[in-house]
């Protein structure tokens, strides 16, 4: 069941904002704070990036002021996926809108803004500064922000997929996802399934030189809402206990054995330790809409996530909570 238009209500928009939006980028900055997020996320001024006190260069290509640009850096993520959330889930757009390539490329440019220039392509987005080209033999930006990566990438000890085909496989990892979501045979679990399906292979093939992680997880939640399914949170109920080494290890154990045999086949099925977990991120969602319910006792509990559900749709919402609540306390062997 799809619903024809959806409009997320206000509490799950303010849960997007200050709770959400903390958790997806304190995976990438284990030392943010979410007193730090939203001053951050909501200041009363911007440092403007040609403003910034670079220092000096330390023998080892370490700059003096270090912290104070890394500050600027993350300050630049935070605003820009407030921007995001706002332009595809605050302004009460269409969620029925089905994602195109383009609208992926137009989200990681968002995600990119003000990332990929100077002097953050030198410390923190390598991806995008000048490359020794051995082709035409002279130093180019081989990758553009919000273009799918030309180069090779390593993260770690991770070596995601050339780059040959990434529109194309990126393309077909989305078409096999529409075609589970949409098919009115497919069971809410089997849904579920896809979402965490394709999640991982989002990450496995890694499409953008830098971004994914953010990407991938916004995706995956623009999905899920798209179709009325609950959205993973990937990070603890109590806002100082992130889970983000759990997320990482969850993905690489998945990915790292298919990197270390060159084996770019797409994945095809979530494993069950996966999928366990893929699940409780979503348990985790219900267990926000939990406490606000409690908070709200007047209020109808549906109203956390969307406004204006009928009987047939609120019944449909209350059938997949039970399947995710289900599935997620089952052991994973």
């Amino acid at each position: 069941m799809v619903l024809q238009k959806k409009t997320l209500a206000e509490p799950f928009k303010m849960f997007l904002r200050n709770i959400e939006g903390y958790l997806t980028n304190k995976i990438e900055n284990p030392s943010l704070t979410h007193e730090k997020y939203l001053s951050l996320s909501f200041p009363n001024q911007t440092t403007k990036i040609s403003t910034i006190n670079l220092g000096e260069i330390n023998d080892d290509g370490v700059y003096s002021n270090i912290n104070e640009i890394r500050q600027v850096f993350v300050q630049q993520e935070l605003l820009n996926y407030q921007k995001i959330l706002t332009k595809y889930f605050l302004n009460d757009d269409d969620l029925s809108k089905k994602l195109s390539l383009k609208d992926i490329k137009e989200m990681s440019n968002m995600l990119l803004d003000g990332l990929t220039c100077y002097p953050f392509n030198k410390l923190f987005t390598q991806a995008f500064d000048e490359m020794w080209n051995k082709k035409t033999q002279m130093f180019e930006k081989l990758n553009r922000q919000g273009e799918f990566r030309k180069t090779g990438l390593t993260k770690g000890s991770l070596r995601f997929r050339p780059p040959g085909d990434i529109e194309e496989v990126t393309q077909l990892l989305l078409a096999k996802t529409y075609n589970v979501l949409e098919s009115k045979f497919s069971s809410t679990l089997e849904k579920y399934e896809s979402l965490a399906l394709f999640h991982l292979n989002f990450e496995f093939i890694h499409p953008f030189a830098e971004g994914n992680g953010r990407l991938g997880r916004f995706l995956t939640m623009f999905l899920s809402l798209s179709f009325n399914l609950i959205p993973p949170t990937f990070g603890s109920e109590l806002l100082d206990n992130i889970d983000g080494e759990t997320y990482y290890y969850q993905i690489n154990k998945v990915l790292s054995p298919k990197m270390k045999a060159e084996d770019w086949n797409l994945i095809k099925k979530p494993p069950a330790s996966f999928l366990h977990y893929y699940l409780s991120a979503v348990k985790t969602t219900i267990a926000y809409g939990r406490k606000w319910e409690e908070t709200n006792p007047t209020s109808d509990w549906s109203d956390f996530y969307f406004m204006n559900l009928n009987h047939e749709e609120k019944n449909f919402l209350v059938k997949q909570i039970n399947v995710v609540l289900q599935e997620s306390s089952k052991g994973v062997v």
